[in-house]
């Protein structure tokens, strides 16, 4: 059930990329584009993202919570419509946490590691009507896959046993599982093909900041 559910989630991220690619190659201008506009003839959006917070189930009370680093890739689809454009693009995000525990009884050190691997599709409305140049807003939602990965560390020899006392860290009980987000940010122009970003959301990340490369 899970490789037909990821198949389709493949799918549907190469079948928006075909999308893309036949709406830019039939030119599909309906309207005039103002020429303080943003895309100003760009439709490829590679980005670099670092963030905080997110959703992540994990088990423990104190933890250590590595930044989320993300990769983004967005195309233009539809350049006109209404106010702005909409894009659609896949990301890769990455985020690691860890949490410590020492038991006062045995003297044994146990740290317990969850690395998640989000692999999702965005679609995103931009507004490019603002008045002040350089200025994109925009919002949009997501659909992510979180690849989980579960490990412990420890000095115990006989943390794997059941009767041990720190054998109740050890399950691997979180599996991988699709979750959805939405988000809302923007994006402001630093040259002709550089910008910068900032972004407010639920999902991967809860805030996040970085450069955008257009082409």
């Amino acid at each position: 059930m899970k490789k037909a559910i990821l198949l389709l989630f493949i799918y549907f991220t190469i079948t928006l990329g075909g999308i893309a690619q036949y709406v830019d190659n039939n030119h599909f201008n309906y309207v005039r584009t103002k020429p303080d506009s943003i895309p100003n003839g760009f439709n490829n959006f590679f980005s670099f993202g670092i963030g905080t917070g997110g959703y992540y189930p994990y088990y423990g009370g104190l933890s250590n919570k590595t930044p989320n680093f993300s990769f983004l890739y967005e195309r233009n689809i539809f350049k006109h419509l209404m106010l702005g454009s909409i894009s659609a693009g896949a990301l890769f995000s990455y985020t690691g946490i860890t949490s410590p525990f020492f038991d006062y009884n045995n003297g044994y050190v146990y740290s317990q590691q969850w690395n998640y691997y989000v692999i999702g599709t965005r679609i995103t409305y931009h507004f490019n009507g603002v008045a002040v140049k350089g200025v994109e807003p925009y919002v949009g939602a997501m659909l992510g896959y979180y690849i989980t990965r579960f490990h412990i560390t420890t000095n115990d020899p006989n943390y794997n046993k059941p009767d041990d006392p720190g054998y109740y860290l050890t399950p691997n009980n979180y599996p991988s599982f699709f979750a959805p987000g939405i988000f809302a940010g923007i994006r402001l122009g630093c040259s002709t093909h550089l910008s910068t970003w900032f972004e407010l959301g639920y999902g991967y990340s809860t805030a996040s900041f970085g450069f955008c490369y257009k082409i």
